[in-house]
């Protein structure tokens, strides 16, 4: 377990996590947790389990839409890699992250909670009809929240818009007007996708 070299961490990701000391303490933890625990050895001796949740998830996959290529041509924008990450020990939801290289790549994320135990007993992320739909969500979170951010000025003067719908959005964990006007822009997108 070693912090990636090429990996910049920005003033986004450093203000998220409270500040560079915050990381560097979650990143020790992280390494004492792993030495201590052996998770190495966890890991691998549990290979067959988590090569059985890939399997059972590739098959979502809709061979008819290429969803890399419909947000790159719709966004105009190419990412160094696209990667879908399964948690099972996450609720229901997901979120999509995003890391850049020193070098100024991006690469994106769409991290899937489990929505449930499947009949075989291992856990499930989504549905066949729906996993179309999360990964163009949660990917098109990397084009649309720096153009938000960016332009955080123009976003915010629309603010008062925040006000009615406040209560709702806060109880769908959307706690600020920048995050809930970026689920507005991309639901809406994902909408026009389908």
């Amino acid at each position: 377990l070693n912090i990636r070299k090429d990996v910049e961490l920005t003033e986004y990701i450093i203000n998220r996590a409270g500040g560079k000391g915050k990381i560097t303490k979650l990143f020790g933890a992280l390494k004492e947790f792993c030495d201590d625990t052996d998770f190495i050895d966890f890991f691998n001796s549990n290979k067959d389990y988590y090569n059985k949740i890939i399997d059972d998830t590739l098959y979502l996959i809709n061979d008819d839409i290429s969803i890399v290529s419909q947000l790159e041509e719709y966004y105009g924008i190419k990412q160094k890699s696209y990667n879908v990450i399964l948690t099972s020990l996450y609720g229901k939801g997901a979120y999509g992250p995003r890391i850049q290289t020193i070098d100024g790549d991006v690469e994106i994320y769409s991290v899937l909670g489990c929505i449930g135990i499947g009949v075989e007993g291992y856990p499930s992320f989504t549905t066949y009809k729906n996993f179309t739909y999360l990964q163009q969500h949660e990917f098109s979170h990397s084009f649309i929240n720096p153009i938000t951010s960016k332009h955080i000025e123009l976003a915010n003067s629309y603010e008062k818009l925040f006000s009615p719908i406040r209560d709702k959005m806060k109880n769908m964990a959307y706690t600020s007007w920048e995050t809930c006007l970026n689920e507005h822009i991309i639901r809406a997108l994902t909408a026009r996708f389908t």
